[in-house]
């Protein structure tokens, strides 16, 4: 999967001064967990990073989590096809 940007940014961490955030994405796929890179002092963070997990459970949720240093952001989930397992076992 890849992981493109997120314009407009809310700054996690309230307390601070700086008027900018420290973002990165976490995704996790059953038992398997990818991080991005941290996008240092940017409210409109470019990863363009390119993530590679692999289903292994037909019922696993695909979930992405945005955070701000240690701030949680945001969140979502995704169900997968439930051929995409299989899929991925063709491939192995």
């Amino acid at each position: 999967m890849r992981i493109g940007r997120a314009p407009r940014t809310a700054r996690g961490d309230c307390y601070s001064r700086r008027e900018t955030g420290d973002s990165y994405v976490i995704v996790k796929l059953g038992n398997e967990l990818a991080k991005t890179k941290v996008i240092n002092i940017c409210l409109n963070p470019v990863s363009d990073e390119k993530l590679s997990l692999t289903p292994k459970d037909p019922e696993a949720v695909l979930a992405l989590e945005v955070f701000d240093k240690d701030d949680k952001m945001g969140h979502a989930t995704l169900s997968l096809p439930n051929d995409l397992c299989s899929k991925a076992d063709d491939k192995m």
